[in-house]
């Protein structure tokens, strides 16, 4: 019986751990995409997680420089530690489809956008 009640002990510590990782993704993160090919090197973005519930994300995104500056709503799927977004509206000329494959590691987010380019992000 002592086994039995240190395995539930164990199971249920896991389980909460679990729990509270997923909810530690939600919150405001700061971030910047690089690109050589435009003036400053890149773009400062902000993104925000407002809900992570069985693997899906919702949250937004909001650029502050070149030609996809603008806020857009997101949507994606998160498996252990890899988070796919995708924006749900695209761009004022219908050219900005944004997309980010990231993994998340600890309070970053790190990975590429629909260009490939390297973005990051750091909560706030």
């Amino acid at each position: 019986m002592k086994v039995i009640g240190l395995a539930i002990v164990v199971s249920a510590g896991l389980l909460s751990s679990a729990l509270c990782a997923q909810e530690s993704l939600l919150g405001t993160y700061s971030g910047r995409v690089e690109n050589g090919r435009v003036r400053g090197g890149g773009s400062n973005i902000d993104l925000v997680i407002a809900s992570d519930e069985n693997g899906v994300v919702k949250g937004g995104i909001k650029n502050y420089e070149n030609r996809c500056a603008g806020d857009y709503p997101l949507e994606g799927t998160r498996d252990k530690d890899k988070l796919e977004l995708k924006a749900t509206r695209v761009g004022r000329l219908a050219d900005c489809v944004l997309t980010y494959s990231l993994t998340i590691n600890g309070a970053r987010l790190v990975g590429t956008n629909s260009d490939g380019l390297p973005v990051q992000f750091s909560r706030r």
